[in-house]
């Protein structure tokens, strides 16, 4: 079956036919308003949409869409300043905690020359140190060292 010679009009026609962007639909054309009414800090109200050519019909029927479609674009438009600070997350918060609070504490060799200064044996210390700082560590933590909290 012999193929049918294609003109260059036509192929031009075709061909512009495919590149042209599609029409678009009711509710992307309202979430431009949504869209260009936020980025100027307004809220878009029906009186808006009125005056951008939209009616009472289009509006009802194609609002949530727009209203959908405008949430992503927006999402998808936040930038981050990339100069600004990073926020930590809570663990790294924590962490940070844990080692401000652990400078505030004096170093093991202090405290087992505090030990000995006060007549506790060195096979004692030995044995029992970890306990004995567990055990004043979740006292520290329960508020109940003496200090004023």
């Amino acid at each position: 079956m012999p193929v049918s010679s294609v003109t260059r009009a036509s192929a031009v026609s075709h061909l512009s036919i495919l590149a042209a962007t599609p029409p678009r639909s009711i509710a992307e054309r309202m979430a431009d308003v949504f869209v260009a009414n936020d980025e100027a800090e307004r809220v878009t109200l029906r009186p808006d949409l009125h005056r951008e050519g939209f009616t009472d019909a289009e509006i009802d029927a194609h609002q949530v869409e727009a209203v959908a479609i405008a949430g992503k674009r927006l999402a998808k438009s936040r930038t981050r300043d990339v100069n600004a600070a990073r926020t930590k997350s809570h663990d790294e918060i924590t962490r940070d905690m844990a080692d401000i609070i652990g400078s505030l504490l004096p170093p093991t060799q202090i405290v087992i020359a505090e030990l000995q200064a006060r007549g506790i044996s060195r096979q004692h210390i030995d044995l029992l140190l970890p306990k004995s700082r567990a055990i004043a560590a979740l006292a520290f933590c329960e508020g109940q060292t003496g200090w004023a909290n």
